[in-house]
């Protein structure tokens, strides 16, 4: 990630620089670098998952898709709560607090998705009846886990953090989706 920012932050120099502009930074060009970088690492993380692909005819295995899928989903956020942990908060005033807050919604986050997923793994899943109940119990945990949209929405409460989302072109589709996940459905 570190990588990723440091280039970003090399492109828009050379990109100011070529263009004949003065040498001096633009205007929340920090800021800018560090939320593409940002946006690049979620996009790439997100782009590995795939919903369950059941329709809930065959209610053990589409009980397995959606416990693997939420697994699926807590490996990913797991990867990107310790890419947090061991990346660096924004560049500008403020920046380690939201960060911080963010990271600790996503853990939250994560959580309620471990423990829902805990739930469904452990339901007795033997016909469509059995299946709709589990998936009704495990309902509240999925439904608060997919209202989550991530760190990058959190990371945007803050004014000028959200104005280099909003500019970095890597953030588009990361905030077109909200940065949630979508959340598995019975079928």
């Amino acid at each position: 990630m570190r990588r990723q920012i440091a280039a970003a932050a090399l492109l828009a120099t050379v990109t100011v620089v070529a263009t004949g502009c003065s040498t001096a930074e633009p205007e929340g060009a920090p800021q800018l670098a560090w939320a593409g970088g940002f946006c690049g690492e979620v996009q790439n993380l997100g782009s590995q998952l795939q919903l369950p692909k059941g329709d809930g005819d065959s209610p053990k295995e589409y009980q397995t898709e959606v416990v693997g899928f939420l697994d699926a989903l807590d490996g990913q956020l797991g990867a990107l709560e310790k890419n947090m942990e061991n990346g660096e908060a924004p560049p500008v005033e403020g920046g380690q607090g939201a960060y911080d807050k963010a990271l600790k919604r996503l853990r939250e986050a994560r959580d309620t998705l471990s423990a829902t997923n805990e739930g469904l793994k452990k339901a007795k899943v033997t016909d469509k009846k059995s299946l709709e109940k589990a998936l009704r119990e495990a309902g509240d945990g999925i439904e608060k886990a997919g209202s989550y949209q991530g760190p990058a929405q959190d990371l945007r409460s803050h004014p000028e953090l959200k104005k280099a989302f909003d500019e970095a072109p890597e953030c588009a589709e990361v905030l077109a989706d909200g940065g949630a996940q979508a959340a598995p459905s019975a079928g």
